[in-house]
């Protein structure tokens, strides 16, 4: 019999402020309902449908809990249960006005009359019904208000109502964001308690800067001219230095001042003479080496001058005498020309050349050389030969023509040829159109003998690109 009294229970659905619980229940009134589930509720709570209306199991019944109000105000405290979402909301409930400058603590934290207060926390915990609408009772607020009191404030001639509820000069000033300087005079302390009728003078510094030593000072006084703020920032003038504006100046609103310090110096200035570098052949010394036979030095000149300086910015300058203290000693530079022919093995016997030789090595056919297929000259190369394996193309200014070189994994070369970019220590390798090998690599490479005539020789080679 009891399987067939909870059996024949019918699920009803129950909303406290917004969160939904669903029971069952054999209750045929609203009231019944909420009495079976043993809620507890204030007068102040809403119950819809109404308490003694009959209960419809396929709509819900919405209960909207009240909220604990606790409110001290001009000296008393009260405490109510509200729906009110605002702080301003619960004070028009219960016809408490608030002025324009008072100010509203929501649990000791400053807030706005109309913004929404936080919502009530509801546990889904269907077994703590009644435990739920007890705990919403039990989250109070506590509503202060702060009443605003004006005072006057006579601001360098600016006279003004101010309201604060701060508990002192220095609270309100600051509340209504009215700076103060130490600089400033006040006809009370900043520590007097706020009252009704309260008046206060203040009496402005001006602002002021000085640039003076490469530093800039920013202070505020109440003296009257230019030499008085000077002596009061601890700024002294001496010989010939002198100020802008004049040392008369009155003193007004965020006046620039610069001290302009004068100084005269004589000065010896050491200036160094470069010396000439000389570069001569050496007869005994193997080709491609280098060595210094005599090492540079600088010489001295000297020049005395008479500068005058404003603010360390010099404003003229006399040169009084000049002199060479010490002549220079040019470096000589020896580059070698003694040819020492040298073997090396290759894969077609062993090759004697005269000079070895790093350069960028990279190739080339007649149809990469620039020119058409139609054009006269496609295929022959400079000194008119047919473009192909073994024909490469040089800088005559570095590798003369005609001369056969020895190129690692090429075989040999003949000079024959040359090229727009082609310059310096490159070498372009010839092929035949139908077996072009890529190319570009820094490598060595060897111009076999016999070198030509002495006065057809680089002896200096120009530069190479690092690998």
């Amino acid at each position: 019999m009891a399987f067939g009294y909870w059996d024949t229970q019918h699920p009803a659905t129950v909303l406290i402020n917004g969160q939904s619980y669903v029971v069952k229940t054999h209750q045929t009134t609203v009231g019944g309902l909420l009495n079976e589930l043993g809620l507890e509720l204030h007068p102040e709570d809403i119950v819809q449908p109404g308490w003694d209306v009959s209960l419809d199991v396929s709509k819900p019944v919405s209960l909207a809990i009240a909220r604990q109000v606790t409110l001290a105000a001009d000296g008393e405290d009260e405490s109510w249960l509200t729906h009110s979402l605002t702080p301003g909301g619960i004070l028009r409930d219960h016809g408490i006005i608030l002025n324009p400058h008072d100010q509203v603590l929501v649990n000791g934290h400053s807030w706005q009359p109309e913004s929404l207060l936080a919502a009530l926390t509801v546990t889904p915990d269907i077994a703590k019904l009644n435990s739920i609408i007890t705990g919403l009772h039990l989250q109070p607020l506590h509503l202060e208000i702060l009443r605003a009191i004006p005072f006057q404030l006579n601001d360098a001639g600016v006279v003004m109502t101010l309201y604060t509820t701060g508990a002192t000069l220095a609270d309100a000033l600051a509340e209504n964001t009215v700076p103060v300087y130490d600089e400033d005079k006040l006809s009370a302390s900043l520590n007097v308690p706020i009252s009704p009728g309260l008046t206060v003078h203040i009496d402005r510094s001006k602002p002021f800067t000085i640039a003076v030593d490469g530093s800039m000072i920013n202070r505020r006084s109440r003296l009257e001219t230019v030499n008085a703020i000077l002596k009061q920032s601890g700024v002294t003038l001496q010989g010939k230095d002198y100020t802008r504006p004049a040392l008369d100046t009155p003193l007004k609103d965020n006046l620039q001042v610069a001290v302009i310090r004068v100084r005269e110096e004589f000065i010896t200035a050491t200036e160094e003479i470069p010396f000439e570098v000389l570069t001569r052949p050496d007869n005994n010394m193997i080709l491609d080496q280098s060595g210094v036979l005599q090492q540079g030095i600088p010489g001295q000149r000297l020049k005395r001058t008479r500068v005058t300086y404003e603010n360390n910015k010099k404003t003229s300058e006399v040169m009084e005498k000049e002199w060479v203290e010490k002549e220079p000693v040019p470096q000589i530079n020896a580059y070698g020309r003694r040819i020492v022919l040298q073997t090396i093995d290759t894969p077609d016997g062993p090759k004697t050349y005269w000079r070895k030789m790093r350069v960028l090595l990279t190739a080339y056919t007649a149809a990469t050389s620039g020119k058409s297929r139609d054009h006269p000259a496609y295929g022959i190369t400079r000194l008119g030969y047919i473009a192909k394996k073994g024909v490469v193309a040089v800088d005559p200014h570095t590798i003369n023509f005609y001369t056969q070189i020895y190129i690692p994994g090429y075989g040999i070369g003949a000079a024959v040829d040359t090229g727009g970019l082609v310059k310096g220590r490159h070498v372009d390798l010839g092929y035949d159109e139908d077996n072009l090998q890529a190319w570009y690599k820094f490598e060595d490479v060897y111009l076999l003998a016999p070198p030509p005539p002495a006065d057809e020789i680089q002896y200096i080679l120009p530069n190479y690109p690092k690998d």
